[in-house]
């Protein structure tokens, strides 16, 4: 009892320490956190942003348009793409993607990857899909270095487009805009099979959504370019979500609540 109640006090000790200390001679906390980063990615910001990387004539500026567009309308993990592969021997129309999911365990994900068919996408922006996905997946050894660059020039130019927003648009809020999306049209264990995620809860607690009412006008348009879920997939997801509305009489009264898992 002694041995312990002189461990307890040594700790209590360190801990006071630890918190009279306060901050002073440590690292500066970096300005590049998730909560600066913005989870809406509007279609007039990424015109800008493609514009204003022609404007500088920044070297990654072609990059940097495929990998914004090809990011919104997949959804993908920005550490994801350098594994991407487009399949192809089916319809010529179709353009699909087999995309190994980065967080691939028992608890995190529904398998090793998951598949992504699109059927209605414009030329230019399936060509951009293509265009990044040649250029990403040439040397897998660059594909960090690439990521990397095209971040810090995202993070430079959303700084002089937009100096006093708070939060900024990241490669990551791509992800985001696809999840809100994706909400609006597909059930939650959908949404879930084409993140990548192995529960139907995880894109609803920590993604973003488009509140009722406050949709833009080019939602709609966006909801029908998203790709299909694979039903095989969709079978692997973890129900918990679903599970919990089924518990909850009302909520599921109404289209909207069927389709956005809300």
């Amino acid at each position: 009892m002694q041995k312990l109640a002189s461990k307890l006090d040594k700790r209590q000790s360190a801990l006071r320490r630890l918190q009279a200390a306060g901050t002073q001679g440590c690292l500066p906390t970096s300005q590049k956190t998730s909560s600066c980063k913005a989870k809406r990615f509007s279609e007039s910001d990424l015109r800008d942003i493609v514009a204003e990387a022609k404007r500088i004539r920044s070297r990654y500026a072609g990059d940097l348009a495929d990998c914004l567009i090809a990011a919104k309308r997949c959804g993908l993990r920005p550490t994801e793409w350098a594994g991407t592969r487009l399949i192809t021997g089916g319809d010529p129309a179709v353009l699909v993607l087999r995309v190994p999911n980065a967080k691939f365990d028992n608890l995190r994900s529904h398998g090793p990857t998951r598949t992504l068919t699109f059927d209605s996408l414009p030329v230019s922006e399936r060509q951009a899909i293509e265009r990044w996905v040649a250029r990403i997946t040439r040397n897998a050894a660059e594909a960090p270095r690439l990521i990397k660059a095209l971040s810090d020039r995202l993070y430079g130019i959303t700084r002089t487009l937009w100096p006093r927003r708070k939060k900024q648009i990241a490669l990551y809020s791509a992800r985001h805009e696809f999840s809100a999306l994706a909400k609006l049209r597909y059930s939650p264990a959908e949404v879930a099979a084409l993140m990548g995620h192995a529960s139907d809860v995880t894109a609803t607690d920590h993604y973003g959504r488009y509140r009722s009412g406050t949709l833009p006008p080019e939602v709609e348009a966006l909801r029908d370019r998203l790709p299909k879920p694979d039903p095989g997939e969709t079978l692997r997801v973890r129900r918990k979500l679903s599970a919990k509305l089924d518990r909850l009489p009302g909520l599921r009264e109404g289209p909207a609540a069927a389709h956005s898992g809300f």
